[in-house]
């Protein structure tokens, strides 16, 4: 019996001393190049909207100035990402750099200086003694990785496939050869469970371009893409940003073009147009006075603080912001106009003197305006607002709104439509409804039928004065489909069948008026003139007794009648 123990307590030791052999031989076969790449290792993170935590990877930096390079995919659906380096420290994902869907690799930057790992110059082969290193903020236990296969793909990056023993949550952990430089990262693949990695030069030579911002690609995420380098391009950039970025993320793309190109406008102007948005007008004013100071273009810049300064008067004058009002906006104008005599700028002067009431003046610099290359519909349109506004004869408001038309280029297209829309507008305030309709039918056109409801409102009335009942009835119809809790328009469609005698079409359509507005009085007036001719008295007296109650005295006449 002791000598049984004796052999197990012998069996054990020597167990432990091969293992030990193994764990020590394991370790010194890792070359001492590969452990540097561990201090350029991160782990990162990506969080959903709501702030729950939506997936984890790895990645390494390329360069010392927080560029690195990562799995593309935990960036889908991702409002947010931050990333812990191997000292421990937490950055915020600033911006991408560029991505590739298919390969799942992207080019990242945070803000922070980095240790960056080598990337390997030369590709790999199957005869090429390669290691996984694990993130860890000690020393990493790396792991030999085999190379079964590689595949070359855009004539000169490698794709390999790859056989080891590794974990999901190493996913991203770059793959390095001997001399310590990055190959690739880990990848494994969601429904094989095979492992890869793509070529790490390849996702260190992803770019972006001007466009990039609308790429359909990076729409699957809401970090923001890199400014690009030239200032064109940057231009570009920033003007898709408006359309699609919110505030903050617009922000941020304009700190980067003010702090790239301080000496061009751009940046400045989108900062002012975010604080007026949020109605901070001491930080909009402040922007566009660093412009002025700093900007090549100073005309520019007086011509864009006079431009918002309008815009806020006469969009937002329902909040007092006193060192702006219009003579401030006029100022700014001609200081940009006596810098460089420009018709745009002139043409902001009369727009603002227009603001201003002062409707002879705005008449005669737009009309002057009309003898330069500034010419063309617009002009006309706004000449002849000028003349309604002093009340002149409704043939001198005709003759400009026809001048507005025919500057328009042929065929016609939405801007023109809105020329036309005015044109028919003032012929049908000066009865000649035929014409105006004529117009009406253009601008409808135009539209694609898709004006709005009060378009088709204005046409109805139109047609019924014209005496086309039939096509004032199937647009006051189409305005009730695009505004069905109107009740003014199935009032006047019941008004208007009353008076073709659709006696049962009036009934129907005055009842749907008291049930979508039990409190206005005309459809219970209309309701019962319809029963009353549609022989239906006792019906109709109710009904006029109610819309009397609501205060119509017209009812008072009809119950009369049916009594």
């Amino acid at each position: 019996m002791i000598y049984a123990k004796n052999i197990m307590k012998a069996s054990s030791f020597l167990f432990f001393l091969l293992t030990s052999f193994c764990v020590s031989n394991n370790i010194q076969a890792q070359p001492k190049g590969v452990l540097t790449v561990a201090k350029s290792i991160f782990t990162l993170t990506t969080f959903k909207a709501d702030g729950s935590i939506l997936e984890s990877s790895h990645g390494v930096f390329i360069d010392k100035n927080g560029t690195a390079i990562t799995p593309w995919k935990p960036f889908v659906g991702a409002a947010r990402a931050t990333l812990i380096d191997a000292r421990g420290k937490q950055y915020e994902v600033d911006y991408l750099l560029g991505a590739d869907e298919l390969y799942n690799v992207a080019k990242i930057h945070i803000n922070g200086t980095t240790n960056a790992a080598v990337i390997a110059k030369d590709a790999a082969t199957p005869t090429t003694e390669a290691w996984l290193i694990p993130y860890s903020i000690s020393k990493p236990t790396c792991k030999s990785i085999k190379i079964t296969e590689t595949e070359k793909f855009s004539n000169q990056y490698s794709f390999y496939n790859l056989e080891a023993e590794t974990s999901d949550t190493e996913a991203g952990c770059p793959i390095v050869n001997t001399r310590g430089e990055v190959l690739g990262l880990l990848e494994i693949s969601p429904t094989t469970y095979k492992r890869h990695a793509t070529d790490a030069s390849y996702a260190c030579h992803l770019t972006l371009n001007s466009l990039s911002i609308s790429d359909p690609l990076f729409s699957q995420t809401s970090i923001r893409t890199a400014l690009p380098e030239k200032e064109n391009e940057a231009q570009v950039t920033l003007l898709f940003a408006k359309e699609r970025c919110d505030d903050t993320t617009l922000g941020k793309y304009a700190d980067d073009f003010i702090k790239r190109f301080p000496h061009a406008l751009d940046g400045y102007v989108t900062k002012a147009e975010i604080a007026i948005d949020n109605r901070k007008f001491d930080s909009a004013a402040k922007e566009m006075e660093l412009a002025i100071n700093n900007v090549e273009q100073k005309d520019e810049a007086h011509y864009h603080y006079a431009r918002l300064i309008y815009q806020k008067e006469t969009l937002m004058s329902d909040t007092l912001y006193s060192p702006w009002n219009l003579d401030k906006a006029l100022h700014e104008a001609t200081v940009a106009y006596d810098i460089h005599p420009q018709p745009l700028f002139r043409h902001l002067q009369a727009k603002i003197l227009y603001a201003k009431g002062e409707y002879q003046e705005a008449y005669r610099v737009f009309e002057e305006l009309t003898k330069t290359s500034l010419r063309g519909g617009e002009v006309f349109f706004e000449m002849s607002q000028c003349k309604q506004q002093q009340e002149a004869a409704p043939a001198d408001i005709l003759m400009l709104l026809d001048s507005a038309v025919n500057a328009c280029q042929r065929p016609f297209n939405q801007t023109a439509a809105i020329y036309i829309l005015a044109r028919g507008q003032q012929l049908d305030n000066m009865g000649e409804y035929r014409k105006a309709l004529r117009d009406y039918n253009t601008y409808d056109t135009l539209m694609y039928r898709r004006a709005h409801h009060s378009f088709y409102y204005t046409r109805f009335k139109c047609e019924s004065h014209a005496r086309l009942f039939q096509q004032a009835l199937d647009d006051i119809a189409y305005a009730i489909i695009l505004n069905p809790t109107e009740p003014t328009y199935y009032a006047e469609m019941a008004s208007l069948e009353l008076r073709v005698r659709k006696f049962p079409e009036a009934i129907r359509t005055a009842k749907r008026c008291t049930e979508i507005a039990p409190e206005y009085a005309d459809g219970y007036l209309l309701l019962g003139i319809a029963q009353g001719e549609n022989k239906e008295k006792k019906e109709a007296i109710k009904n006029l007794n109610r819309a009397k109650e609501l205060g119509d005295s017209r009812a008072e006449e009809y119950l009369k009648k049916y009594k």
